[in-house]
C-alpha cells in the first residue's frame, strides 16, 4: 500500500480533478493498470475507466451550474461514474452494473 500524500491547496476541487484528470485518457489508465495488475485485465477496461472518469467530471461540472431541481441528480450520476472509474482503477476490471444502479418493480395486480 502506498503512503498517504497530502496536497495543500486553496481550491481543492480544481486540484482534485487535476490529479484525477490524468485517468480521462486510456493510455494513462493502461499504464496505471500495467503497473498495478499487470497485463491480465479485460480488453476495453482502459476505455471504460477513461470514459467513466470523463463523465464524472462532466456531471460534477454540470451540477455546479444547474438549477437546484436537477443538480442533485447530476451529482448522483457524477458520484456513480467516479465510483465506476475508481473501482476499475483499483480492481483492474469494470465494476458490474445494470439499470444505472436502479430498478423498478411493479407489484402484481393481486398486491403480491
Amino acid at each position: 500500500m502506498s503512503a498517504t500524500r497530502w496536497v495543500r491547496t486553496e481550491v481543492p476541487d480544481v486540484e482534485q480533478w487535476r490529479l484525477l484528470g490524468q485517468f480521462r485518457y486510456a493510455r494513462n489508465v493502461e499504464r496505471h493498470l500495467n503497473q498495478r495488475v499487470g497485463q491480465s485485465y479485460p480488453p476495453g477496461t482502459e476505455d471504460h475507466i477513461a470514459g467513466a472518469m470523463g463523465q464524472a467530471e462532466a456531471y460534477f461540472a454540470a451540477a455546479r451550474v444547474a438549477p437546484l431541481e436537477i443538480s442533485p441528480l447530476l451529482g448522483y450520476y457524477g458520484a456513480s461514474s467516479l465510483l465506476a472509474a475508481c473501482g476499475g482503477l483499483m480492481s483492474g476490471a469494470p465494476l458490474p452494473a445494470s439499470n444505472h444502479g436502479m430498478s423498478l418493480e411493479v407489484p402484481a395486480p393481486d398486491g403480491k
